[in-house]
């Protein structure tokens, strides 16, 4: 939890490249304290959009984005994405079901969380690259292709 007299420790060597532009109005984002968002502090910073309010999380300790800036309608998606989802990697009965039992037990000789395995077979049925596979990346099309996907196989 961060105070306003604090100095926040990053690692500009994780820094992004260039800076973050808006993929709605396509101006440079802020990066500002999550407070002026979630109205308490310990949250983090974001990039936020100044002039469409489109915003994203940052990963603590650097300046990488936790996904892409969304606006209101598309961070809804992404929540109901996510609940679908974690329904399934945060059930081992679930997940085995719809890998295999074979696939899973092989993955989880590789030390891969339920969660990875579960990224990995959504990207898999969604036909894009796993590095590709972040919930936080993805636009309304995306979201609502995982929804039904994961749905499917509660």
């Amino acid at each position: 939890m961060n105070n306003e007299n604090e100095i926040i420790e990053i690692n500009n060597n994780q820094a992004p490249e260039n800076t973050l532009y808006c993929p709605y109005c396509d101006r440079p984002t802020e990066i500002v304290d999550s407070k002026v968002i979630y109205r308490k502090p310990g949250y983090g910073l974001i990039y936020l959009c100044p002039f469409c309010s489109a915003y994203v999380g940052i990963h603590k300790g650097t300046l990488i984005p936790k996904g892409t800036p969304a606006d209101k309608q598309l961070r809804e998606l992404r929540k109901q994405t996510h609940y679908s989802f974690d329904v399934i990697w945060s059930n081992k009965t679930i997940l085995k079901r719809i890998v295999g039992d074979i696939e899973f037990n092989h993955l989880k000789e590789k030390n891969l969380t339920y969660r990875k395995i579960a990224y990995l077979w959504l990207a898999k049925l969604m036909n894009i690259e796993v590095k590709h596979c972040h919930i936080g990346s993805f636009n309304s099309e995306q979201c609502a292709k995982a929804i039904d996907i994961c749905n499917e196989h509660i």
